[in-house]
């Protein structure tokens, strides 16, 4: 029985260390998979969060330029939908992609050029404005939607 007892202990001596390192190895690569499984879990909202987003912001976007290149004499009727239809959109849009700075920048530079625009910049037609001037105030404010549609299509 003593060299029973013997080869078991010698047994248990030299497994028990590998079973620790073992048991160790198994719960690190436990925490690596759970921090990487929810890293790309986080990426998948996000980036599914900013398509939605998307989604419902540039059919807005582009609404309002359609109503920009047929609104006739009334090109000021345009400018308070900015802030009617879009701040709310915006907003949402610019939490998303406050990781990417970037992005970031450029949507805060073509959203405060469109939400910035005056009513001098987008007025209703006056009987003294000349057709090219109001075509050119039209210009502007198509090409400050097309640029935020642009740096929303693109993020």
């Amino acid at each position: 029985m003593d060299n029973i007892g013997q080869i078991v202990y010698q047994t248990i001596g030299i497994s028990l260390p590998e079973f620790i390192r073992l048991g160790l190895a198994g719960m690190a690569g436990g925490l690596i998979g759970a921090y990487a499984n929810d890293r790309l879990t986080r990426k998948r909202d996000r980036e599914s969060g900013i398509k939605a987003e998307k989604m419902k912001f540039i059919p807005l976007i582009e609404g309002l330029i359609d109503s920009t290149e047929k609104c006739g004499r009334l090109l000021g009727d345009v400018h308070p939908q900015i802030h009617a239809k879009l701040f709310e959109p915006a907003h949402r849009f610019r939490l998303l992609i406050l990781d990417k700075p970037e992005r970031l920048r450029l949507f805060d530079e073509a959203w405060g050029r469109l939400a910035n625009t005056t009513h001098k910049e987008a007025p209703y037609q006056q009987p003294n404005m000349s057709e090219s001037e109001y075509a050119r105030m039209r210009q502007t404010l198509k090409a400050r939607f097309e640029a935020v549609r642009k740096v929303v299509q693109d993020s």
